[in-house]
């Protein structure tokens, strides 16, 4: 009753080496969230040590 199916990696990387545009698009939206993630953390580690070189001073 159990088939062997693979992995759903497996399947998402065969897509997009296929082209489909849906793993296309999901892949995109993946790069974009996480360069928007990295984006936020160093603009918030950039302010942090601004605040820091204030309280410094004061």
């Amino acid at each position: 009753m159990r088939q062997a199916r693979g992995s759903a990696f497996d399947h998402f990387f065969d897509n997009l080496s296929a082209g489909d545009p849906t793993a296309i698009a999901i892949a995109i939206g993946f790069g974009l969230l996480v360069c928007f993630a990295a984006g936020v953390a160093i603009y918030d580690r950039r302010q942090r040590a601004k605040d820091g070189k204030k309280r410094r001073e004061n």
